[in-house]
């Protein structure tokens, strides 16, 4: 599990590039006023909300690290990638709900749960990763300027697994992926092709 301190996050979003200033004008273009009120909302909710919501994170590797091995369903192809029994739990305000998939169930400020199975003989790495972005859905041209907030994940043998993050107090943008945490997304160097769930906002 990576957990990212507050002000690392901070000082990373707030560079004149991502602000939007014209070099050596000292103004805004008016095209990144968007991007700018992004990057602002979300410092201020990681000031608002503190550390606490970084440091929950720690529970996420636990889980995941000591989830009961239960016996899953047999492999059928030997060497086969994929989790399999996908499931996410979605905690938001004080409720939860039980959803199929990421997209439109995700809140800024959410708890997810995504729990799975991994069935015999098909040993997996799977990662649960929350970003930062600088706008309610995907661009490529932000692509590199989303930072990563919080991830849970590693290699499973057989069993079931819970993983755990926390969706940022700002636009976002939540990864569930077959392989590791992306530390840095690019264009070249996302979870294209390994994506199982993913949910912007």
């Amino acid at each position: 599990m990576t957990t990212i301190a507050p002000m690392d996050v901070i000082e990373r979003l707030v560079t004149s590039r991502d602000l939007g200033f014209a070099p050596g004008y000292g103004r805004r273009h008016p095209s990144s006023m968007l991007r700018a009120l992004g990057i602002l909302l979300c410092i201020v909710g990681l000031v608002t909300t503190g550390r606490s919501v970084f440091a929950a994170g720690a529970e996420a590797t636990l889980h995941a690290h000591n989830a009961t091995s239960t016996t899953a369903a047999v492999c059928t192809t030997p060497g086969t990638t994929a989790p399999t029994n996908v499931a996410f739990t979605v905690h938001t305000n004080g409720t939860s709900k039980q959803v199929t998939t990421l997209d439109g169930t995700v809140n800024p400020g959410s708890e997810i749960n995504a729990t799975f199975d991994v069935p015999a003989g098909c040993p997996v790495s799977v990662a649960l990763a929350s970003y930062t972005d600088v706008g309610p859905v995907w661009d490529p041209a932000t692509v590199t300027q989303q930072v990563l907030f919080q991830s849970a994940g590693t290699r499973f043998s057989a069993g079931h697994y819970t993983l755990t993050v926390h969706v940022p107090p700002c636009f976002f943008q939540v990864d569930f992926a077959r392989g590791d945490v992306i530390t840095h997304l690019t264009l070249a160097n996302d979870y294209s092709g390994s994506l199982i769930s993913a949910g912007h906002g």
